[in-house]
Formats: C-alpha cells, sequence, structure tokens
C-alpha cells in the first residue's frame, strides 16, 4: 500500500470523527459537485454508528441522563476515544473514565459507577462461552485430585466478574430492569433533574454472570463479595470463607457456595496451587 494512499485513508478517518478535518481530506478526493455532501453522508452515518453502539452497551445510563445529553456525550467520547477496532461491540471501554473526568456535579457521580457496571455487563454477554462448574463437577473432581473440599482453589468463569460501587450503581441498574421502571425514571429526567436518582444511592457490592446467554446480576452482601474476590486471587475454599466469616460471622458458607455455583461463577478448578498464601 502507497503512503499517499495510507495518508489519505488516515485523513478520511480523521474527517468521519471531527468535521474540523473536512476541509484537510476534500484535497485529497476526486473533484466532484456533490463531494462535500457525499461526505457529510459518510460522517452522518459514522456518527449513527458510534451511537447505537453506545447505547447498545449504555441503556440504563441512556435513560439516567436523557437522550439530549447522551447524544452530545457520545461525539464527545468519539473525539477523544475514536475506535481502534472494526469490531463496535468493543468501542466504549473508556466511557466510565471519561465521565469521571467530565467535571460533573458530585451528586451525579454515580454516573460512572453505572457505566462501568454495564461494561462489565456488555463484555460479560461477549465473553467467550465455557462449561459451568456445577456442585456434582466440584465433588467429583476434587475427589479425583485427592483434595479436601475446603482446599480447592477454583476458577472463575470468563463471564464471571465481581463489581464494587460506592455510590449504588448495583441497585441503579437492577431497579431499572424492572418492567415501566426505564420510563418512569425517564419521564422524572425530563421533569426535574434533581429526580434523576431512582434509588437510595449506598455502597453496594455484586456479581456479573451469564447463564444460557442471560445476563445475571446479582447484588450480595459485603461477606459474599469479599470471599469471592479471596478466591478470584487464588485462594482455597477454607481461605476465601475464612475472610467472609471475619467480616459477617454469621455468614453461611454453605448457601453462599451453592449460590455461587448456580449463579455459573466458576469454569474449573485451578490446575495447581499458587502463592496466594505468600501474598496476604
Amino acid at each position: 500500500m502507497s503512503p499517499e494512499l495510507v495518508e489519505l485513508q488516515h485523513s478520511f478517518a480523521r474527517a468521519m470523527q471531527n468535521v474540523q478535518q473536512v476541509p484537510e481530506l476534500l484535497p485529497g478526493l476526486r473533484p466532484h459537485a456533490e463531494l462535500q455532501d457525499r461526505v457529510a453522508i459518510y460522517r452522518g452515518n459514522y456518527a449513527a454508528l458510534i451511537l447505537r453502539a453506545l447505547e447498545s452497551a449504555y441503556p440504563v445510563l441512556r435513560c439516567l441522563v436523557g437522550e439530549d445529553f447522551f447524544v452530545q456525550m457520545a461525539k464527545s467520547y468519539a473525539l477523544l476515544h475514536p475506535s481502534g477496532s472494526g469490531d463496535m461491540h468493543r468501542f466504549g471501554a473508556d466511557l466510565a473514565h471519561f465521565i469521571a473526568n467530565a467535571g460533573l456535579e458530585p451528586r451525579y457521580a454515580y454516573f460512572e459507577d453505572v457505566a462501568r457496571l454495564e461494561w462489565q455487563v456488555h463484555t460479560a454477554y461477549f465473553a467467550a462461552n465455557a462449561e459451568f462448574l456445577s456442585l456434582p463437577d466440584l465433588l467429583a473432581k476434587a475427589a479425583q485430585n485427592n483434595q479436601e473440599l475446603s482446599a480447592v482453589r477454583l476458577e472463575f468463569h470468563p463471564t464471571c466478574a465481581l463489581f464494587r460501587s460506592e455510590h449504588g450503581a448495583i441497585d441503579v441498574w437492577l431497579a431499572h430492569q424492572q418492567p415501566g421502571f426505564a420510563q418512569a425514571s425517564q419521564v422524572n429526567r425530563e421533569t426535574s433533574p434533581d429526580r434523576v436518582r431512582p434509588v437510595s444511592l449506598e455502597p453496594n457490592f455484586g456479581v456479573v454472570s451469564r447463564v444460557n446467554w442471560k445476563i445475571q446480576v446479582h447484588s450480595v452482601d459485603e461477606a459474599a463479595w469479599r470471599a469471592l474476590e479471596q478466591i478470584h486471587k487464588g485462594a482455597s475454599l477454607e481461605q476465601a470463607f475464612e475472610v467472609a466469616l471475619q467480616t459477617q460471622a454469621e455468614f453461611d458458607v454453605a448457601q453462599g457456595l451453592s449460590q455461587w455455583l448456580e449463579w455459573g461463577c466458576f469454569a474449573d478448578l485451578t490446575p495447581h496451587v499458587n502463592s496466594f498464601a505468600s501474598q496476604r
């Protein structure tokens, strides 16, 4: 590919992202009476594409901020973070960081957390598929390895992720999954910006997973979350549950493990003992 063609492609990409770059592009194209109009059509299609990509990944955030704000945010975001891939499912990964640096009022700080959660939900949906570890599988594999169940270390499923929010993002997201809630929240947003908060914005903890191609976001207590965090770091079940019981003395170990397996949190047993103990 000639250097001239490479530069022309780069110029075209810059013009798609920023209208101020269009004059730089035009001299490199074949003259035509409708050249600017044709470039405008490409720019319109690109703008629509990035907007659809962000709307698909961030439906709750779109509902919270309103259509006009979301459109302007999408345009500003695309200028600073243009797509680096032909796969538009990857576009939008830095939106939470963009929001964090947007200078929003403190009362809207939870927008960043909602964006982080929605990107986890989005990436979980497109994550690689793998078999889930069931309770019978767990018991059988532990026996095959001559391991006590308490000594087992578990490998997180590719679709499973932990989430923590200081601003109630999990409650906000779950509330918007209720029939009719999103529409009511949008009405509130349009009539009074001060009513944008649909639920109490308290710190909360959650688990994101995908079962049968359906995304699940589970709200959990801090003890359960900290146990899962330890497992994710490589701790044995015994070590993880020890942390949970230190956080909450009445934590139900059996119920916790059963729930996590039901939610599809694990893919397999970790094949070797790592250095977790030395990291504590």
